[in-house]
């Protein structure tokens, strides 16, 4: 309730001083499913207590919450459901990344070619499992409309994607990790306009 009054405050705000901010949108059931706890939030050893749900187990550890938690959101991806905590900690100012200044050119063929000659090769997880897509796509298609040997066909090429997108996004967190690590300055080509960009 609390996201709908903002979303609804930016609304008319933006219409009072003319800026374009859309009309809220009621989320459709069975995409992006989430909601959002706050109150009394904890961590245990073995997964996190939310408030009216009680404790669940999570598969990743929970030691690394320090802080005081403000916020718990709760999301579904396909079959597998995920908790990130908002926590409020005091950091230390990280170190400024020492190197060399580096250029990135972004390709067709090859994801990315580096200033000092390092050729980026994508893992291209779609290519390699379009074979098996096919198939699954095409079990789907045959099944009937309503029944449960459909769910679990249209389950079965839902997991495959998010294991394609997750390859995905995994190559592009180590890429990057690695290059605002090891240099200082990080310039990559602005495509629209035509200028290079920090």
């Amino acid at each position: 309730m609390r996201d709908c009054e903002r979303a609804f405050k930016n609304f008319w705000r933006g219409r009072r001083n003319g800026t374009a901010v859309g009309f809220p949108k009621f989320k459709k059931k069975g995409l992006h499913d989430s909601f959002r706890l706050t109150g009394a939030v904890s961590v245990t050893e073995l997964g996190v207590k939310l408030p009216r749900i009680g404790e669940i187990r999570t598969k990743e550890s929970t030691k690394k919450f320090n802080g005081r938690i403000l916020s718990a959101t709760v999301s579904r991806e396909v079959d597998r459901w995920f908790v990130s905590l908002s926590v409020e900690q005091e950091r230390t100012q990280s170190a400024q990344a020492v190197g060399e200044p580096i250029g990135i050119d972004l390709g067709i063929k090859t994801f990315a070619v580096l200033s000092n000659g390092e050729h980026l090769e994508s893992p291209k997880p779609l290519k390699r499992k379009l074979a098996k897509l096919r198939r699954l796509s095409k079990q789907l298609s045959r099944k009937k409309k309503g029944s449960r040997n459909r769910s679990k066909a249209r389950l079965r090429v839902a997991r495959l994607h998010l294991s394609i997108r997750n390859i995905r996004k995994d190559f592009l967190h180590k890429v990057s990790t690695r290059i605002a690590k090891s240099h200082g300055i990080v310039c990559i080509e602005n495509l629209t306009s035509g200028q290079s960009g920090q």
